[in-house]
């Protein structure tokens, strides 16, 4: 640990900016050092460590949930008096499990673990804005709980367990950010409704009866089965399904067969449906047993079907995403604030907003675009996924600025 959480801390200033950037040097080496280091959900034992680490050395007091995560009160009294306000900020702590592929000096040195969606940005990002507001804890308005979460890659995910444990006890409102790779660094966006999808999961096996491969006619293909009933559930979302309202089905994973001369007597398959709207997502596991089973009847084969329903879509409460909205304006200025569409991404941050009113937010940290205009990122979950690290110190400004906009009323 550098020396600005234990020694004169830059962020007791007023200029939050200039404190952001003097902590950009430290939010660097803790997110290179989590990255050497992933871990995968659950198991966050050394990235729990880190965190508290720093927050005992800013004078905090973390606590220990959900096994690997970390909760922290910044002026945990300040919130006692009438119309005082509880603010939390949430930042994902786990990594995936895959094969890291860059030739860097911080890559992964777990192998098949690798931080391939930015979280240890996000725990980086959260500790500055713990510094920053540390520094100015005798004068914040209210509370700011810092929320530290396993397992957000991993459904049913960590932040019910994190609601178990007390998590929003207090909380008037809820934030969350995510670095994205796809929009460059200085962008953000943080749109009121609709911001990210509902994320379920399919099963799906196809029974039939296996035999010789030169004798098809005595047998009922399950791989045959299962690969039309691929091809017909793609007609669900073009032309079962409001085009207004968007939607994903992908079939991900398909097992059949055994040698080349064996035909098959079961197909497995899973994927992910996608939504936004809660009303389509309850619809979803009918219209796709209906084709499923339409399929297998067609060739005499069977089916086995589980739909299992995984995080809600992720829904900005108006006013915190103006707060929010407002907090990137004054960090990055009224052209670093764009309006774009919902990401089709899942995110567990919706069991937050289930219990109060929270907002999402996504910050630019891709490359500049090229002179033809094409932003050439490597996307999330890719084996050489990394980001621009200059979006660290922006992120812990809107972080700080986000809070105390909410805290203000």
């Amino acid at each position: 640990m550098g020396s600005t959480a234990h020694g004169s801390n830059p962020a007791a200033g007023d200029d939050i900016k200039a404190c952001a950037h003097t902590l950009a040097p430290e939010m660097i080496e803790i997110r290179r050092d989590l990255h050497r280091h992933p871990e995968v959900a659950f198991h966050e034992e050394r990235t729990a460590g880190r965190v508290e680490d720093f927050l005992r050395r800013l004078n905090l007091e973390p606590r220990r949930a959900a096994g690997t995560g970390v909760i922290c009160d910044i002026n945990p009294a300040g919130a006692s008096g009438a119309g005082r306000r509880t603010v939390a900020l949430r930042a994902d702590i786990d990594a995936l499990p895959i094969q890291d592929g860059k030739d860097v000096p911080y890559a992964s040195t777990v192998p098949g673990v690798a931080h391939a969606c930015g979280h240890d940005g996000h725990v980086a990002m959260l500790l500055g804005a713990a510094a920053v507001l540390a520094g100015r804890r005798d004068r914040l308005p209210g509370r700011v709980r810092l929320i530290f979460q396993p397992g957000e890659e991993l459904i049913p995910g960590g932040a019910a367990l994190m609601i178990d444990a007390g998590a929003l006890d207090g909380v008037s409102s809820i934030l969350g950010m995510h670095l994205w790779t796809l929009q460059p660094c200085g962008r953000a966006w943080c749109n009121a409704g609709a911001m990210m999808a509902a994320a379920d999961e399919v099963r799906i096996a196809v029974l039939g009866r296996g035999g010789h491969g030169a004798a098809p006619h005595d047998t009922v293909d399950a791989l045959l089965v299962g690969a039309q009933a691929v091809v017909n559930m793609q007609s669900i979302i073009a032309r079962r399904v409001d085009p207004l309202k968007p939607a994903v089905l992908s079939i991900c994973t398909f097992r059949a067969g055994s040698s080349y001369n064996i035909i098959g007597d079961r197909a497995e398959m899973t994927g992910t449906v996608r939504t936004l709207d809660r009303g389509l997502q309850d619809q979803m596991p009918r219209l796709i047993e209906q084709v499923l089973k339409g399929t297998c009847d067609a060739h005499g084969a069977t089916y086995e079907f589980e739909y299992r329903r995984g995080y809600p879509p992720v829904v900005n409460d108006g006013g915190v995403a103006e707060a929010a909205r407002a907090a990137c304006v004054a960090a990055l200025g009224a052209g670093g604030v764009v309006s774009l569409p919902p990401v089709m991404g899942g995110e567990d941050f919706s069991l937050y907003q289930a219990h109060v009113p929270g907002a999402y937010m996504f910050l630019g940290a891709g490359p500049a675009p090229g002179a033809d205009g094409r932003l050439e990122a490597v996307p999330h979950h890719h084996p050489r996924f990394d980001f621009d690290e200059r979006a660290l110190p922006l992120g812990c400004e809107v972080w700080v600025r986000a809070a105390l906009r909410l805290l203000e009323g």
